[in-house]
């Protein structure tokens, strides 16, 4: 495995990507660290982008996620508008990028009610 590869004890990873501006979250796919991957998305957007964690999984896995979150879906490439559900599922079994550890907690206060109110409508 080359530097830009965390071993997780798979080989690839989803990554949920928030963008600071819009809130909106990407759920990604890579083969790459997923830091690596922020920094390549950061290249090509004007706003500041954040990594909120990631877990192991497959191109399938993140087909299954993105379908389940499907209603929250922006309309625009991998990108979902954060509701309760899509926090939680983060919360609960992404990593960290800054402490390769499953989270213990978990700023959900960076949402405004109103942004979890209008998104949990419809799950």
């Amino acid at each position: 495995m080359g530097a830009d590869t965390i071993c997780v004890g798979g080989d690839t990873l989803i990554y949920y990507i928030k963008d600071t501006r819009s809130g909106l979250i990407k759920i990604g796919y890579t083969k790459q660290n997923p830091t690596h991957r922020l920094s390549h998305l950061q290249i090509g957007n004007p706003f500041l982008l954040e990594l909120l964690g990631y877990e192991e999984g497959d191109e399938k896995m993140e087909y299954e996620i993105q379908t389940k979150y499907i209603k929250q879906h922006c309309g625009i490439g991998e990108w979902f508008t954060p509701c309760l559900k899509l926090l939680l599922h983060i919360k609960n079994n992404t990593t960290t990028a800054k402490s390769k550890r499953k989270r213990k907690h978990f700023q959900m206060s960076k949402y405004t009610n109103q942004e979890l109110s209008d998104s949990d409508l419809g799950i």
